[in-house]
């Protein structure tokens, strides 16, 4: 065998190994944001149903309105602490989310996550509109960030289980694996290579 032909083997096993890599951290971010958000949709259903049924209680009882702004203030304070806990966790979490893939953003993941699922739970609960997508994406890449820093893997495949992450919290709140997907490519990373694909398909499927 010659030397070329040596470099050319030496070359594909490497990305054969490189494939295996990413599709496999790509699934295990899958299982493992796929639980977390599908719990934080769960709840986050059940909160909506809960502050539907407590404001329409509410008017009809409007003796209750003092304990109900009571109700909203503590809230509203809770919520400053934890923006100050995490700062991570103001916004909508999308674009907090995009920059981590980018390596822009650092993640402090279990802090984050946390933070961010306990916040908008307490502000679906008080009846504010925040939608469910942003904080699943931003949820979902902090349990990427969390898995990568677990298995202790590299910055380069960290930003591809951070996406991975991300696009099954998309697909988990939006019910569309392919939603996911796309959303590796057009605002994530925003140009298609084969790894992006690769740790994106895996983890949204298996999410």
């Amino acid at each position: 065998m010659t030397q070329q032909t040596q470099t050319k083997t030496r070359k594909w096993s490497n990305v054969y190994k490189n494939f295996l890599q990413i599709l496999g951290v790509g699934v295990v971010t899958g299982i493992f944001a796929g639980a977390v958000v599908t719990v934080f949709n769960i709840l986050a259903e059940k909160g909506e149903e809960i502050s539907r049924d407590l404001y329409a209680f509410v008017r009809a009882n409007p003796v209750f309105i003092p304990l109900l702004f009571l109700v909203l203030f503590i809230g509203a304070f809770l919520l400053c602490v934890a923006i100050r806990i995490s700062s991570v966790a103001k916004g909508c979490g999308i674009p907090q989310a995009e920059g981590a893939t980018r390596g822009i953003v650092r993640f402090r993941w279990f802090r984050d996550a946390t933070t961010m699922f306990a916040a908008s739970l307490l502000s679906i609960f008080m009846g504010l509109s925040i939608g469910a997508e942003g904080p699943s994406v931003l949820i979902g890449s902090c349990v990427g960030d969390g898995v990568a820093s677990v298995l202790h893997r590299n910055e380069m495949i960290k930003k591809y289980q951070i996406t991975g992450g991300a696009c099954t919290g998309l697909a988990v709140a939006s019910n569309a694996p392919l939603t996911g997907i796309v959303f590796a490519f057009e605002e994530a990373h925003k140009r298609f290579t084969p790894e992006v694909f690769i740790c994106a398909f895996s983890s949204g499927i298996f999410g």
